[in-house]
């Protein structure tokens, strides 16, 4: 990942020295930590800690799917022992209340605070201000070199 100059400042309310950061990447590349502030850090983190509850609705429903569809293709399902049915209707509901909740995360905190674009290479922020401080930090870096080059 390209080295970027961040300016110090919050990425999502602009606030002076941010006293957290928030780690942003793109699909096999190192994760970029943008900086916030620690109330921003606390808004998104509750934010985040809520997502779990629709992917606990979303994993019950699947595994309540599961118990009712099984045993119209699996024969033997009445003689599986009660206590490792319950123990992978349990993992049904992680897997899938996790999975919901990270593609929340990344649809509904991550993406809306910052993308990392690394094909470009550029980060695109949310906050219109912070990204006109981004770019003015890292002209030369994103091949901005202003109205004196030729």
């Amino acid at each position: 990942m390209s080295q970027f100059n961040l300016p110090k400042r919050c990425a999502r309310c602009l606030a002076e020295e941010p006293a957290q950061s928030w780690n942003i990447e793109a699909e096999g590349t190192e994760p970029t930590p943008v900086p916030i502030c620690q109330a921003c850090h606390g808004h998104l983190k509750r934010r985040c800690r809520l997502f779990w509850l629709p992917g606990v609705v979303v994993g019950a429903v699947a595994a309540e799917a599961v118990v009712h569809y099984l045993p119209q293709f699996f024969k033997a399902f009445d003689r599986i022992p009660v206590a490792i049915l319950m123990g992978g209707l349990l993992a049904i509901v992680g897997l899938v209340a996790w999975g919901t909740a990270e593609l929340l995360r990344s649809a509904l905190v991550d993406n809306l605070l910052a993308t990392y674009e690394p094909s470009k290479p550029r980060i695109k922020f949310g906050n219109k201000e912070y990204q006109a401080l981004f770019n003015r930090a890292n002209e030369y870096a994103l091949g901005h070199r202003g109205p004196m080059s030729v």
